[in-house]
């Protein structure tokens, strides 16, 4: 069972839920104990399908818009290219260190099962920030795995600010050469990325103004594994895992 799928939190105290920031369609404010942030089943090989859903009745859970002021734990924003690691090592951060993974590429595919058509922009960000912000509320820390352009940035950092919600950065910027064979071997999808959009979401990244910039991690030389370490330790996160037990499936 993929982690987190029905766990508890900072919050519970003897069992008892004090927090309730999702709500049901059908059931209405849903405890932490009815919470289920995980389908069982992965999307790809290091994709966790996040909802969250509700235990009662299946249904997918909604964040409340209006969420109890207080201290948070930490958002991280994983931006890249196609194949620079982003899905793998925010699965590794959900494996090993207690994060819950929304990644971009399952919730883009889940909007558009949903409403039949591809979310347009920015809604799918601003949908993945309102989850973040309920998880959040609940003291896991989250982390997104999404393209994340110079241009969109700022409705990132303008909702954590308006939340009091700390956050940081890392877009993995592996050489294009490293890129290009990573997209070529990799067997977490059905099928490579056309070279395009691998192209020029790399060059969109490394185009970047200068304040955009200080985001970048160079991941040329690293393991996934590594990378997650490294970022881990950023945001000081202890491991929940012994990363020596994690097998990562798909490589």
């Amino acid at each position: 069972m993929p982690p987190g799928c029905r766990h508890g939190s900072p919050n519970d105290e003897g069992g008892k839920q004090t927090l309730n920031t999702f709500t049901c369609p059908s059931c209405g404010a849903l405890p932490l104990s009815d919470l289920q942030l995980y389908q069982p089943e992965l999307f790809n090989a290091h994709s966790l399908r996040f909802g969250p859903w509700c235990a009662r009745c299946g249904a997918r859970a909604l964040p409340k818009p209006s969420l109890p002021a207080g201290p948070r734990p930490p958002l991280l924003l994983i931006s890249g290219s196609c194949a620079s690691g982003k899905s793998t090592v925010s699965y590794l951060l959900a494996q090993r260190y207690g994060c819950v993974q929304i990644d971009g590429d399952w919730i883009l595919h889940l909007r558009r099962r949903e409403v039949g058509h591809a979310p347009e922009y920015p809604s799918i960000d601003t949908d993945m920030l309102a989850m973040a912000a309920g998880i959040l509320a609940l003291g896991r820390p989250v982390v997104i795995a999404h393209v994340i352009l110079p241009a969109q940035l700022g409705i990132y950092a303008d909702f954590c600010a308006a939340r009091g919600i700390p956050w940081q950065m890392a877009a993995l910027l592996p050489s294009e050469e490293v890129l290009l064979e990573r997209n070529r071997t990799r067997v977490c999808w059905p099928k490579t990325t056309p070279e395009y959009w691998v192209r020029k979401f790399h060059t969109d990244l490394q185009d970047a103004p200068d304040a955009f910039k200080r985001w970048y991690y160079d991941n040329s030389l690293e393991t996934p594994a590594e990378t997650a370490q490294r970022l881990a330790e950023r945001l000081g996160l202890a491991s929940v895992a012994a990363a020596a037990a994690d097998e990562l499936p798909g490589e």
